[in-house]
């Protein structure tokens, strides 16, 4: 609505009606949240995930949001608290050791991602996001028969070849 219609003050007052319409529950703030995030007012967003989180600190989404957050402020040491809450409560989501995964590589430290990426591939084997960013940060770390080997894992699988390609090339340019 904002973008599309070019009104952010009308967006704001619906998102502002939203909240109030519903202020005992948790989507409205996070809803707003995200609108506030992407509009640069942090400080605003901040209040509405605080609310967020303290009227469902068990929501997957609610978690992954205040982390995401935190990780935006440079607050890595609570990113990674709350990614690895989520995991604990939620073992089979891929995207909490993702999350945690990039918090890694964001500060440099590729060894450490591989293992929670490999973790999270032990709880929950099906996830595409995690076996290709395991392959990319596994090449990077010039371990490039490990890398060959699972890129064949995903052939075998049954991947369509057009991501297992690209994912050989780079292993070749390597």
């Amino acid at each position: 609505y904002e973008y599309r219609l070019n009104q952010p003050e009308d967006a704001q007052r619906v998102m502002d009606e939203l909240v109030r319409a519903n202020a005992d529950g948790y989507q409205p703030y996070l809803l707003r949240a995200r609108f506030e995030r992407r509009r640069g007012d942090d400080k605003s967003a901040q209040a509405d995930l605080q609310t967020a989180y303290k009227l469902a600190p068990d929501q997957a989404e609610v978690i992954l949001e205040v982390a995401d957050a935190a990780r935006a402020a440079g607050n890595w040491q609570e990113a990674t608290r709350l990614l690895k809450d989520g995991m604990k409560r939620f073992p089979d989501r891929a995207v909490f050791y993702q999350g945690l995964a990039w918090v890694n590589v964001l500060n440099n430290d590729n060894a450490e991602a591989i293992k929670h990426i490999k973790d999270g591939l032990r709880h929950a084997p099906a996830s595409s996001e995690l076996a290709v960013l395991l392959i990319d940060l596994m090449i990077d770390q010039k371990q490039y028969k490990e890398a060959r080997a699972k890129i064949e894992d995903l052939l075998k699988a049954g991947w369509n070849p057009t991501l297992p390609n690209y994912l050989k090339a780079r292993l070749a340019v390597a």
